[in-house]
């Protein structure tokens, strides 16, 4: 697993996080630990809006 933060250069206010996983079931179990969803609801705080999550595939 690895996790990239990067910051939109035209808006400085606009993150963007690149998580890679081994398989979905070790991202599922991330997502469901208690402190994952403690981060969430910090974070829910600190956003103007709700993040949008996206799930791509690597083409080998």
């Amino acid at each position: 697993m690895s996790y990239e933060l990067f910051q939109n250069q035209d808006d400085p206010l606009e993150f963007v996080t690149v998580e890679q996983w081994t398989d979905q079931a070790v991202a599922d179990a991330h997502l469901a630990s208690a402190h994952v969803a403690k981060a969430i609801t910090l974070a829910a705080e600190l956003l103007a809006q709700p993040p949008l999550i996206h799930r791509f595939s690597s083409i080998d």
